[in-house]
């Protein structure tokens, strides 16, 4: 790709493009200090609770694989602002939302704007860096603000929904958007690689079936046994039409010597595994906490029940 003639970028930019990892790291954890109070105000139901908390990830782990296919075949800083402005205008969704449903819609266009920013990120902070120590000191800077960003997104949004509101915590994230946006405004866009396939029809179809399986699942007490069968029923056909197309047209989310390893596969499910058992503990926790203990969103961000690593 001839990546090594490319302008590295200064460290001030490698780390307002970072940003974004900690903004995306923040929103996916503090839905859980938020949940209880827009269960209240939106007179949420059980589905469309476990809708809320969980939409943005599965719009994420849906978009993720074509959108690191758009940041190698398209200008890659174009992808990222266009993640970024993606991103802001879900919160805006949130913090205007009057039912659950408006607040499904904004959740989701947050994990698909953070969905198409993650991947060219990383594109542009290690443009024209070589293995080694530079190119370290980016990937530490970036995989760090992810981590920051989980940790602050239960305790930052906490403490404004108790102060100022839920609707407020939604756009906390937002003044730290247009400052990335003019960091990046003169970046270069980047070299691409010519013959890349960007499946948007398989994105489609891989995340409405994700969406359907996550609504069946959180639906199971409530809903009618024949409206369970037919979600699980599109859920699986939706599946099976991107596993033809993969097979017959060359419709590939991942390469298939990625998809073909047990190593990766095995790593990939418990990865997976583990990071479903803390959300859902983080999750069931803070429900727990504001129903039965009555503790305010703040008190709930400080409990060390909250604490990941003792989830």
């Amino acid at each position: 790709m001839g990546a090594d003639r490319e302008t590295p970028l200064s460290l001030v930019k490698t780390v307002a493009v970072s940003v974004v990892l900690l903004l995306e790291g923040m929103s996916s954890s503090s839905i859980n200090v938020q949940i209880n109070t827009l269960r209240i105000d939106l007179h949420l139901g059980p589905v469309q609770l476990q809708l809320i908390a969980g939409v943005f990830l599965v719009a994420y782990a849906g978009c993720l694989p074509a959108a690191g296919r758009l940041v190698d075949a398209w200008n890659r800083r174009a992808v990222f602002q266009s993640g970024v402005v993606l991103f802001g205008l879900g919160c805006v969704l949130c913090a205007a939302a009057v039912n659950g449903w408006w607040m499904i819609l904004g959740r989701f266009v947050q994990g698909a704007g953070a969905a198409l920013s993650a991947p060219a990120a990383l594109a542009l902070i290690t443009a024209g860096l070589s293995s080694g120590r530079l190119r370290n000191r980016a990937l530490g800077i970036y995989s760090a603000m992810g981590a920051v960003g989980f940790s602050i997104g239960l305790v930052l949004p906490g403490f404004i929904i108790t102060e100022l509101g839920w609707r407020a915590s939604f756009l906390v994230s937002l003044p730290l958007v247009v400052p990335m946006l003019a960091m990046v405004w003169n970046v270069p866009p980047g070299l691409t690689t010519a013959g890349i396939r960007v499946d948007l029809l398989g994105m489609v179809t891989v995340t409405a079936s994700l969406v359907l399986v996550v609504n069946t699942i959180g639906g199971l007490a409530s809903a009618s046994g024949w409206m369970t069968g037919l979600q699980l029923a599109s859920a699986i056909g939706l599946g099976l039409t991107h596993a033809w197309r993969a097979r017959h047209r060359g419709a590939r989310i991942f390469p298939t010597r990625v998809t073909h390893s047990p190593l990766v596969l095995r790593g990939c499910l418990g990865l997976g595994a583990v990071f479903a058992a803390i959300v859902t503990s983080m999750y069931l926790i803070s429900l727990t906490l504001q129903i039965d203990q009555h503790l305010t969103p703040f008190q709930v961000s400080l409990s060390p029940d909250m604490d990941p690593r003792g989830c």
